[in-house]
């Protein structure tokens, strides 16, 4: 296959273009060239909250939990939590010389909070992918970048018991509230002061 890509008048949106196959016998086959998720949907980037490229380089440092030079921070600087979906479990038969086994895998990971220290604050983050600005497939590095800009942009508060997002005045998808509480609670004991950009309301 040829490294060249070549577009067509009326090709799909969803392609970049095209690239050669040559078989054996000669003949050559146009093969599509997908966009990738980013190309098509755009960066990987909170929905609905707009970034510069100064605000992405430092929450790359943040969620790396890095300093400038490419070191690691010490002591850790970022916490993360990734929810998963359901553990994978496989059963291999049973054999003399060992019993049946079942091998867990930990599962997917589908969303992901953050909390961090900025400067002298302490904030919360949190990401979700979605179509619309945190595309799929659903890489931790993405996560945590996604997780750590909506931290250092937007506020968190509560709506009755679940958690809200101050930007856009909705409820956080539920995936993510329904472990907001016990990660703040592993948070605050872990840095030891308030977050800066979170405001219960316990309203019922």
């Amino acid at each position: 296959m040829t490294d060249a890509i070549f577009t067509k008048p009326g090709q799909p949106e969803d392609i970049t273009g095209y690239k050669v196959l040559k078989l054996k016998d000669g003949r050559n086959i146009d093969i599509a060239v997908m966009k990738t998720l980013e190309e098509l949907h755009g960066p990987a980037y909170p929905t609905g909250i707009e970034v510069n490229d100064a605000e992405i380089s430092m929450a790359k440092l943040i969620a790396t939990n890095s300093t400038i030079d490419g070191t690691r921070k010490a002591p850790v600087e970022t916490l993360v939590y990734y929810i998963r979906n359901g553990p994978v479990i496989v059963t291999h038969k049973a054999t003399v010389e060992s019993p049946q086994l079942s091998v867990i895998g930990a599962g997917s990971p589908i969303a992901c909070m953050v909390a961090f220290r900025m400067g002298k604050e302490v904030r919360l983050g949190w990401s979700v992918p979605n179509s619309a600005g945190e595309p799929m497939p659903y890489s931790k590095e993405k996560a945590r970048l996604c997780a750590v800009l909506r931290g250092m942009k937007d506020s968190i508060t509560m709506k009755g018991k679940k958690f809200a997002t101050n930007s856009s005045k909705k409820v956080i998808p539920s995936v993510v509230s329904k472990g907001f509480k016990k990660f703040i609670d592993r948070a605050s004991r872990y840095f030891k002061q308030d977050f800066d950009n979170y405001f219960p309301n316990y309203t019922k």
